[in-house]
């Protein structure tokens, strides 16, 4: 679907793609800069849809990070994402400074990983 807007509601452009699933929906985004083609904004939010699916993981990158802390309150659990951006692997450092989990990353075939996190028994936090 697309949907023009009037002028003077702003000078740019943006592209959403919004990929619906079984279980989740992805929506990747292109935004238009100055002097940048509508079709290369177009092309950019293409490209980030196509790594996502050739890497069949159950997230993308930007939901992942948003996952990582109710994962973390659970104690436990895991899912595959593309590699991990840095707001990623900087919330993996900081919830165990507030919460006993740990967190473990593993490379996949098609360029994703794997994430899990534990729970760990207070006793042997406390011997670490």
């Amino acid at each position: 679907m697309v949907e023009e807007l009037p002028g003077s509601l702003g000078p740019g452009n943006v592209v959403f793609i919004e990929l619906e699933q079984e279980n989740v929906t992805e929506v990747f985004t292109g935004f238009g800069e100055l002097r940048v083609p509508a079709e290369k904004v177009a092309r950019g939010a293409v490209r980030e849809l196509q790594r996502y699916r050739k890497a069949g993981v159950a997230v993308g990158e930007h939901l992942a990070d948003q996952l990582l802390l109710p994962l973390a309150l659970a104690g436990s659990g895991s899912f595959t994402t593309l590699p991990l951006s840095g707001h990623s692997t900087t919330q993996m450092e900081l919830i165990p400074r507030f919460l006993d989990v740990r967190f473990a990353v593993e490379a996949r075939d098609g360029g994703g990983v794997l994430v899990g996190v534990r729970g760990e028994d207070p006793a042997t936090v406390a011997d670490s």
